[in-house]
């Protein structure tokens, strides 16, 4: 086992939740690119503490999965859970910090809720403080349309999950990294500049990927806590012409329901249904189906532009 002192300590804050962070000094540097000054924490009191071993295959590495109590996760990512504290040993990957960012990010998910922040399967994006998001399953267009939105001068938040803050009705700030798969970086290629990112060999699907830096991407301006205005279930499909329905809150809701991450009933003290009832007041919500992006950047620019697009 490497000596304690080549451990450093990163404390984060995401939006009310309070992580300390034990890591190699070499990534802690890397690290560091997926987060914003403003998730950098200097107190004492954390919520949770994870403490990351890079798994080299040494004497160490045998010794912990021999561990009473170890569990594995996904494949081959190791973890005792002391309750307040937990141990992972995870695979090294070619590029570690993918992995322990995407850990602390699963975890987030199932915690944010305890602070009014419910997490979409969803992309998200703003221009004047008005946040539109874009909800729907993989392979849907979030990130295609995402991405290409952001080219066209909207501000970014993220292409997979969207945090909504269900008190002030705001989108807020995301991690700040994508993770693409080698078909997103062919469409974009100004992502796959080295400075700023880095092939990996995704931990669960074992599908090559690329770990993405987007405070560096030149294209890419990212967005502050918006409120939320639009919502868009997208849909691409090869030749299919453009299409747009303005929904109803009921179907919306539904829709909503099957993309959470996590359903926070104990959170609210009321139905889910409700709250999300509430939260779509003065809230546009269309589905659309199209296969060419500037078809569908068209149609945002008029929700956000004086003249509206007409949708049955």
């Amino acid at each position: 086992m490497n000596n304690i002192n080549d451990f450093s300590i990163l404390k984060l804050n995401i939006h009310g939740y309070k992580y300390e962070i034990h890591v190699e000094n070499k990534y802690k540097a890397e690290l560091l690119k997926y987060y914003d000054d403003e998730f950098i924490y200097e107190g004492e009191d954390v919520e949770l503490i994870f403490k990351f071993y890079i798994d080299t295959n040494d004497e160490f590495s045998n010794e912990f999965k021999r561990t009473e109590g170890v569990e594995i996760k996904w494949q081959d990512v190791y973890f005792i859970d002391h309750g307040k504290e937990v141990q992972y040993l995870i695979p090294f990957l070619e590029y570690p910090p993918v992995l322990i960012h995407q850990i602390i990010n699963g975890t987030s998910s199932d915690r944010l809720v305890k602070f009014g922040i419910m997490p979409l399967h969803a992309a998200a994006i703003s221009k004047r403080k008005e946040a539109l998001i874009l909800v729907g399953e993989q392979k849907s267009g979030k990130t295609t349309l995402s991405l290409s939105l952001a080219q066209h001068g909207y501000n970014y938040f993220s292409d997979d999950i969207a945090l909504l803050n269900i008190n002030s009705k705001e989108i807020v700030p995301y991690y700040r990294g994508i993770n693409p798969r080698e078909s997103t970086i062919k469409m974009f290629p100004f992502l796959k500049e080295q400075s700023f990112s880095h092939p990996y060999i995704d931990y669960d699907d074992r599908d090559q990927r690329w770990s993405v830096e987007l405070k560096k991407a030149s294209g890419i301006k990212l967005s502050q806590k918006s409120s939320l205005k639009y919502i868009i279930f997208p849909k691409y499909k090869p030749c299919q012409s453009f299409q747009c329905n303005k929904l109803s809150k009921s179907k919306a809701i539904v829709m909503l329901l099957n993309n959470m991450k996590v359903v926070p009933t104990a959170l609210m003290g009321s139905s889910v249904i409700n709250v999300l009832n509430n939260l779509l007041n003065n809230t546009e919500i269309y589905s659309i189906k199209y296969s060419d992006s500037n078809s569908a950047i068209e149609f945002v620019d008029s929700l956000y532009g004086s003249d509206k697009s007409e949708c049955s």
